[in-house]
């Protein structure tokens, strides 16, 4: 994707996406979030909930 959005722009992309292309959506999410999950300051976390994708962002800042 190459570039970065603010969070709620984020959710409301994949919860779109997600009702239309379930695959697409979390496609989409991993390269969005992967410049964030490498990102010294912390924010997002990315880990399996019940064998499923969990995302959880942080709003501090």
């Amino acid at each position: 994707m190459g570039r970065s959005a603010p969070p709620g722009d984020l959710r409301t992309h994949g919860r779109v996406l997600g009702r239309a292309r379930c695959a697409q959506a979390w496609t989409f999410v991993r390269e969005a979030l992967a410049g964030d999950i490498a990102d010294p300051q912390g924010g997002v976390r990315l880990r399996l909930r019940a064998g499923r994708p969990h995302i959880t962002v942080s709003e501090t800042g």
